[in-house]
C-alpha cells in the first residue's frame, strides 16, 4: 500500500532526482506520533554507482543519510498536512524548510544494488525549532544505518 507516491513527495520536499531519495511513503507507522516507512528502490542504474565503485557498485553512505534526513523532512510535510489530501498535481512545494543540525548515524554494512531501502523515521522530541528523530534504514528487514538525526524544521510545523 502507498501513501504518497513520488509526485505527491514532490511537493513536500524541494529536492529533485538525481537527489530525491525517496520514491514513496509506504505506511505510517502507529505510536504517539506518526512515524513514516518510506523506500527508495536501488536498481543499480543510478548515475553515482559508474564512480561508487565501478567494478564493485555501493550505494554511498552520505545518500543513507540524506534519504533518512528527506524522510524526516517529509514527516514534517505530513504533520503539517494532518488531516488533508495528498497533495494535488501542480499544487506548490510546501513552504516549510528543513535542514539537518547534527548526525548521529551509524552505518552498519555497505548497500549493493540491486535492492530496495527501507527509511524508519519517529520524532522523538523537540527544543525550539530542533527535532530529534531517531532513524534506522534497512534492507530486506536488515539494518544498514541506524542513529539520530537533529533536524532544523521551520514552517511546516
Amino acid at each position: 500500500m502507498v501513501i504518497l507516491d513520488r509526485s505527491a513527495i514532490e511537493h513536500l520536499l524541494p529536492q529533485r532526482p538525481p537527489l530525491l531519495l525517496v520514491d514513496r511513503v509506504i505506511s505510517t507507522e502507529a505510536g504517539a506520533a506518526p512515524s513514516p516507512v518510506a523506500a527508495l528502490d536501488l536498481t543499480g542504474d543510478e548515475a553515482v554507482f559508474r564512480g561508487h565503485f565501478p567494478d564493485r557498485p555501493i550505494w554511498p553512505g552520505s545518500y543513507t543519510i540524506e534519504g533518512l534526513a528527506q524522510a524526516c523532512a517529509l514527516l514534517g510535510g505530513l504533520s503539517a498536512r494532518a488531516g488533508a489530501a495528498p497533495p494535488a498535481a501542480g499544487a506548490p512545494v510546501t513552504d516549510a524548510a528543513a535542514m539537518v543540525a547534527a548526525v548521529k548515524v551509524k552505518l552498519l554494512r555497505p548497500v549493493v544494488p540491486p535492492a530496495t531501502l527501507v527509511y524508519r523515521v519517529a520524532h522523538t522530541h523537540a527544543v525550539g525549532d530542533v527535532h530529534r528523530f531517531a532513524v534506522e534504514a534497512s534492507v530486506g528487514g536488515a539494518a544498514v544505518a541506524e542513529g539520530t538525526l537533529d533536524v532544523v524544521w521551520r514552517g511546516g510545523q
